[in-house]
């Protein structure tokens, strides 16, 4: 099942169990991927996927560290 796939069963596991932190990072997830998947002229792969899901950590790591 690709990622993005799971992330969207997520979503809706996370709306009916009304945990808004998980919704909203999930959300937040399935955004960058849909970039991803809008702004590569070629199928996205798994390798893909997973830079992109670093970089959040990242980005989110950085964040927390200046506050």
């Amino acid at each position: 099942m690709p990622l993005i796939d799971q992330v969207s069963l997520d979503i809706v596991a996370a709306m009916k169990g009304r945990e808004e932190a998980r919704l909203s990072a999930l959300r937040m997830i399935k955004a960058a991927l849909m970039k991803l998947k809008v702004d590569s002229p070629k199928p996205v792969d798994e390798a893909a996927e997973m830079q992109v899901l670093k970089s959040l950590i990242k980005q989110r790591i950085v964040a927390a560290e200046m506050f």
